[in-house]
């Protein structure tokens, strides 16, 4: 189709060129056949057909120059608006996949099966670690082959090489090239084309597409290519930039939440232990990872109303008077208020706020019962008690676990939502029957090593 293209000037310069010539032949047949039929000035009459002649194949050649350009723009306007519907298509499934394995799995996808690139229905993009690159995300690759680029160190085979060097590589044929140092039993004749994922200062990972052997990317394939590569890394940015956010902001909590329990040895370490526990609670519940990572939140911060409240009743060993509850009972209230400014918690504010409440309905600070308090509160509310008397305080020693399990069971159903004591016992249970198998097992090599 092209060499047909690249002809076209030269084509209608031939047909007016052929035009020109069909009459000046014309006339001569007239001459030479008809001699009665006489055309005045002989001379100057071929002179004008082969002027015309001229001007036919040079007519020709302008209007031939002129289609094949216009042919051509349009073809490039139809396959730059191919192009940019491709990265279009694929920017929007980038865009909407907050999870980084996902997004690159659909991404992958869609490159390969865009039915105009000329590559193979299988691919892989592997991702910079460390001194090596970790396969992100693959599609329809053998087995063994998935085994076998696990892990590739940079500089090695050629997705070693494409991100060592920061360019895009093309092999033909696998099977002629050097520098495809991976193989495994039954491997075909094909080709890659790898192109690396850059930010501006470093190479984050690299895409690398399965070819048909001694096939080469056009311009349009590798225009694509390069674009999808870019979307990916400001994706890859912004995912590493949110989770240096989330870590700075969980760093910052950690360090509250310990701030709060430092004010007194009595509580040193509450808030964590009342998190794990929550968070078991909620996986046992059957919680989303999102949701779960919510209530481990809302435990570390559950007691932050502390800061405001009662800080001279943290040592105080005489029993507490009514005033002094009623000032206790103010910290779920206060911990909203000191959290509500800060609008990426607004969704534990509840747990936080009614992880005081009672079952029966007899809690504080707003007396919901049963289904209407938060379940996150819930669960907060069973943690925050077994730990609370697991431990000492300046009042009071620690019941014991033994009497923590019993007291949760006597107030299930009144305090507590009995279906989430049943739930935490379970997870008790688990834990005293791990740490049973951990104590047989160390008995054990301390009996074979003769300790």
């Amino acid at each position: 189709m092209r060499r047909l293209s690249l002809g076209l000037p030269v084509k209608f310069a031939l047909v007016g060129a052929a035009i020109g010539a069909t009459g000046l032949l014309f006339y001569s047949l007239i001459n030479a056949f008809l001699p009665s039929i006489r055309i005045d000035s002989p001379p100057v009459f071929r002179l004008y057909l082969l002027g015309a002649v001229v001007v036919f194949a040079f007519t020709g050649a302008v209007t031939g120059q002129v289609c094949y350009d216009d042919h051509r723009k349009k073809k490039e306007v139809i396959q730059r608006n191919r192009e940019l519907s491709a990265i279009n298509s694929i920017s929007r499934i980038i865009s909407k996949n907050k999870d980084q394995g996902k997004m690159l799995e659909e991404t992958l996808g869609e490159v390969i099966n865009l039915h105009f690139l000329d590559v193979m229905k299988k691919g892989v993009i592997f991702l910079v670690e460390g001194q090596g690159l970790r396969m992100a995300a693959s599609l329809n690759l053998d087995p063994e082959l998935t085994e076998e680029e696990e892990c590739i160190p940079l500089g090695h085979c050629l997705c070693g090489k494409a991100a060592l060097g920061g360019k895009s590589i093309i092999s033909r044929n696998c099977m002629d090239d050097p520098d495809h140092t991976t193989s495994y039993n039954g491997m075909k004749a094909h080709g890659h084309i790898i192109v690396p994922i850059k930010s501006e200062d470093a190479v984050l990972g690299v895409m690398n597409f399965y070819l048909p052997p001694n096939i080469l990317p056009s311009a349009s394939d590798m225009r694509i290519l390069k674009g999808v590569a870019r979307q990916i890394s400001v994706a890859l940015q912004n995912n590493r930039l949110i989770s240096d956010l989330e870590s700075l902001s969980m760093n910052i909590i950690h360090a509250l939440s310990s701030a709060i329990d430092a004010k007194s040895h009595w509580t040193k370490g509450h808030s964590e232990r009342v998190s794990e526990y929550a968070a078991s609670i909620g996986e046992r519940l059957g919680m989303d990872q999102r949701s779960i990572e919510r209530i481990r939140l809302a435990g570390l911060l559950h007691d932050i109303g502390k800061i405001g409240t009662y800080d001279t009743l943290l040592e105080k060993t005489e029993k507490l008077t009514p005033e002094d509850i009623e000032l206790i009972k103010k910290h779920p209230d206060k911990g909203c208020e000191i959290l509500s400014p800060i609008k990426e918690l607004a969704d534990i504010l509840p747990a936080v706020r009614h992880h005081h409440e009672r079952w029966d309905g007899r809690g504080y600070p707003a007396g919901l019962k049963e289904g209407d308090i938060p379940l996150m509160a819930r669960a907060l509310a069973v943690a925050d008690s077994f730990d609370t008397m697991t431990y000492d305080r300046p009042y009071r020693p620690s019941i014991g676990v033994d009497n923590a399990i019993q007291e949760m069971k006597y107030c299930a159903g009144s305090q507590f939502d009995p279906e989430i004591v049943k739930v935490f016992l379970e997870i008790c249970c688990a834990k005293r029957s791990s740490h049973v198998a951990e104590g047989a097992d160390e008995r054990s090599e301390r009996k074979d090593t003769g300790e």
